[in-house]
């Protein structure tokens, strides 16, 4: 069982300034440049708690990017949810989990690629 006074606490104390970086425009296709033009991003600054995913690691300079997770709690980003279309601050987001007590979201944890 998830409190939230526990999320919060965590993420207070250990938590660091990030930024969801959303797109609010998906923008058009251009098949001569391979590229996708008019695409536009919206950053929305949130606190969040990235950590290791990987028990037993000991030493920072083993953690690769997959090995890496977001932990936001509902409360810092009550407007939006993480996608994995989107990325947080320079990290592409693989996959969100949506967690949930009783029904009510509490928190997501993102899996993160450098």
């Amino acid at each position: 069982m998830f409190r939230e006074k526990d999320l919060a606490r965590l993420v207070k104390d250990h938590g660091e300034s990030l930024s969801l970086l959303s797109s609010t425009n998906s923008g058009t296709y251009n098949p001569q440049t391979g590229a996708v033009d008019g695409s536009t991003t919206t950053p929305v600054t949130f606190r969040g708690y990235i950590f290791s995913s990987e028990a037993g690691i000991t030493n920072a300079s083993q953690v690769v990017g997959s090995d890496r997770r977001c932990f936001i709690p509902k409360s810092q980003l009550p407007n939006n949810i993480p996608s994995d279309k989107d990325k947080i601050s320079n990290d592409e987001i693989l996959m969100v989990r949506t967690i949930k007590s009783n029904g009510v979201v509490m928190c997501y944890i993102c899996h993160l690629k450098d």
